[in-house]
């Protein structure tokens, strides 16, 4: 019952190749050689779109006796980052 696309597919594949995963094969985002390059940049854009979506909906301030850090690009704390997260009336445009 399978299409007949399938079944024509199937018939370039060897018979000691099904069931296996060959070494040039490509995976969205797997391992080496066949890796996808443009993995990273899917994952970073992930996150930041994550995160615009928090800060659209939330208001972050960081709690009271919350240890101070270095602060520059990034947040640095010996004992990680308590915030006090509260929800938006209104969500950012």
């Amino acid at each position: 019952n399978k299409p007949i696309f399938c079944l024509q597919l199937l018939r370039f594949i060897r018979d000691d190749y099904i069931g296996k995963l060959c070494f040039s094969s490509y995976l969205p985002f797997g391992g080496e050689p066949g890796k996808c390059i443009g993995d990273t940049f899917a994952s970073f854009e992930n996150v930041v779109v994550a995160i615009a979506m928090l800060i659209r909906r939330f208001n972050f301030q960081t709690a009271p006796g919350a240890p101070s850090g270095e602060s520059d690009y990034r947040i640095h704390t010996t004992e990680g980052l308590k915030l006090m997260v509260t929800k938006r009336t209104q969500p950012l445009d």
